[in-house]
Order: C-alpha cells, then structure tokens, then sequence
C-alpha cells in the first residue's frame, strides 16, 4: 500500500465545512429565487433535479481521476466552478444561463467533494482513525447546519442577492485554502482493480449501510418540510431553528461516535443498533405534535443517524485501499445519490395517496429491518472486516 504524509486534520475540518456551507446555503434557497423570478413551478423542478444529475453524471469519472491527477488542482477547478453558479445567478435571469450556471455547480460540487474525500482518506494514518474522520464529518454537519441558517438571517433583513454574494466570497476563500493542500502522488489502476475492491464481502456490508441511510435521507427530502409545514403548521421560523439544533446536534455526536469506534473496535455491532434507533424514531415522526414534541423525536433519530454516517465514513477507510479510494468512493456516492432518488421518488408516491406520515412510517420499518439483519450476522462481517 501506497504511504502518504499526514496532513493536519483541521484543515479536512475547515475545507469541509466551507464547501458544505456555501451548497447547501444556496440549495435551500435556490427555488426561493427561481420562483421571485418568476420561473414556472415544472421549470423549478428541472432546474432542482439538474444539481443532482450534473453531480451523477461528474461523481464516478470524478472518483478514478481523483487516483490519477493532483487532487488539490482539481479542488480548486471545482470551487472555482461552485462559484461562478451564484455569480451566474446574480448575472441573468435568462433561463438558457440559468440551466448553465446551475449546470457548473453541479459539477463543481461533485469535483470538491469527490476529490477532498480522496486525498482525505488517503493521507489518513492507522491511528486516531475514527477520531480524524470524525472530526471531517464535523466540518459537513456543521455546514450543513450553519449554511441554511445564515441565509435565513440573511433573507429576513436583506435580499437574496446578499446570500449569493457571501456565497461567492465563500467560494474565493476556499479556493485559498485548498492550495494549501499537500498533493499525493498520482498513480495509475486498471478499472479492473477497482472491480475485485467492490466485490469483496465487506464492501457490501458498507453499500448495505450507504443505502439504508441515503433512501431515508430521500423520504426526508421529499417529505420532512412538508409534514412541518403542511401537517404540523409550524412557522418558517420554527422550520428554520429545527434544522439549525439538529444540525449542531449530529455534528457534535460524530465525535462521540469517533471516539467509540477507536476505543471499541465492534463496528458492525454499533453499526447495527443506531440504525435500528434511526429507524424506530424515523417511524415515530409520523406521530409527532408540537415543536418540543418533534424536537425531542428528531434528536433522538438523529442520535442514530449520527453513528450511523460516521461509522459509514469510518467503513470506506477500512474496506478500500486507500490509493484507489476515490474510484470506489465514486461508485459508493453513486449509490448514494440513486438511493436518495429512490427514497424520493417512493416518498413522493406514498405522500400523494397515503399523507406526509406513511412514508416516514415505511422508512423507519425498513431501517429496523435493515439492523436486525445486520445484527444476525455480525460475526461473519466482523471476520470480514478484519477488525
């Protein structure tokens, strides 16, 4: 195996944070403008769905390249891309540019984030593992969290030009602090070597993971704002400050659950039991009333969720070689967006017949089995694991 240097953690952390922050600022609030602009409810949609399919279409070529160029190069392409999509924004209302600018994004988005994994994996050491891969999940909770919420703060007293503004700013910054990068030697690996890596047992045991977690983070896309707002009335306000606390809330634990890992080493076991706590609270967010009601429900779901996504990052370090660990990140991300896309696409279905509630129930069923499956055969994946 491949050796590479060790770089500080922090700075995975702060990289992480900025490109999770400035996507997700501008995701949550990206159909706000298109609709002040007045682009039709269908054309909002296409515009929404062509982030993902720029990011699928960039994900996997992203994830071989990534073994075979200068990572920190191509980061900085990609933050450059990233911002020239709210630059766009701000330039035109033409919907041709529009499809453009949103179209770089997508690309940007897949090359930061395919690429910073990779050479985040494959400069991590053998020791303080879950510990430094907590502290990289911190840096994307705590974007995810602080993103949205900022540009709230922003829309309640300004306009949405300022939060593509910040975003910009936000992009030449990171574009600053991924030349601080230190590159790892490029090397070059048949498609058939990847191909043997994705057909040994425990990476199926992590696409098992990556998909029971992305299917119901679909459900929730499609579903978790509607049953606020729709079923449950609560205010934008409210909306706003239960994605904030929960945000903090999973950013926070995933050191704890780092820390568990390096001490523990049962990896399958607590893998196992935080999805079937995810699952049993994802089911009863269907019967939830009230802010603190919901509240309490959603921390105790995301409790689970938190181990879970960890535990999954901590799974790609143990099951791939870490020089070939961007092409078969790009097949696990793969997965990931399809799944998401399912978990939608079914939720939107059952949302439509059934009520908001029947589809957090079905997940939240689903996940339960999924755990107790995985906890039937913990010994076997634990031998494969090598732990």
């Amino acid at each position: 195996m491949t050796k590479y240097p060790s770089p500080n953690p922090y700075l995975f952390l702060i990289l992480n944070f900025f490109y999770s922050y400035i996507n997700w600022m501008l995701l949550a609030y990206l159909p706000i403008y298109l609709k002040e602009i007045n682009v039709g409810d269908g054309q909002i949609g296409v515009m929404i769905s062509l982030l993902s399919l720029a990011t699928l279409i960039a994900i996997l070529p992203s994830g071989i390249l990534s073994d075979r160029l200068l990572a920190g190069r191509i980061i900085q392409v990609g933050t450059l891309l990233l911002g020239l999509y709210p630059a766009g924004l701000l330039l035109t209302t033409d919907i041709r540019w529009l499809f453009i600018a949103i179209f770089m994004g997508g690309i940007g988005s897949a090359m930061i984030q395919v690429f910073l994994t990779s050479i985040f994996y494959k400069t991590l050491p053998g020791h303080n593992t879950g510990k430094r891969v907590a502290l990289f999940f911190i840096g994307g909770s705590l974007g995810f969290s602080l993103g949205p919420f900022t540009g709230g703060i922003i829309l309640t007293y300004l306009s949405i030009a300022e939060v593509f503004y910040l975003a910009i700013g936000l992009a030449g910054l990171l574009l600053l602090l991924a030349r601080r990068i230190q590159e790892t030697l490029p090397l070059t690996y048949s498609l058939k070597d990847y191909g043997k890596d994705l057909l040994k047992p425990k990476v199926w045991l992590l696409i098992l993971s990556v998909f029971t977690a992305a299917t119901h983070a679909g459900v929730e896309q499609a579903s978790y704002s509607l049953l606020l707002k729709r079923t449950l009335l609560f205010s934008d306000f409210q909306v706003g400050l239960l994605y904030g606390i929960i945000g903090l809330w999973v950013g926070a634990l995933a050191v704890v659950s780092g820390h568990l890992f390096d001490r523990k080493q049962r990896i399958v076991m607590v893998l196992s039991g935080s999805i079937f706590l995810s699952g049993v609270f994802q089911w009863l967010t269907a019967y939830a009333s009230g802010v603190w009601g919901l509240l309490g429900i959603r921390l105790i779901h995301t409790f689970g969720d938190a181990f879970y996504l960890s535990l999954n990052a901590i799974l790609i370090s143990l099951v791939f070689p870490h020089e070939r660990v961007g092409g078969n990140f790009g097949v696990i991300h793969t997965v990931h967006i399809l799944a998401v896309f399912a978990g939608a696409l079914g939720s939107g279905f059952i949302n439509s017949y059934y009520g908001y509630q029947y589809s957090f129930t079905l997940s939240g069923i689903v996940m339960m089995l999924v755990a107790v499956l995985l906890a039937l055969n913990r010994k076997t994946l634990n031998r494969a694991l090598v732990l």
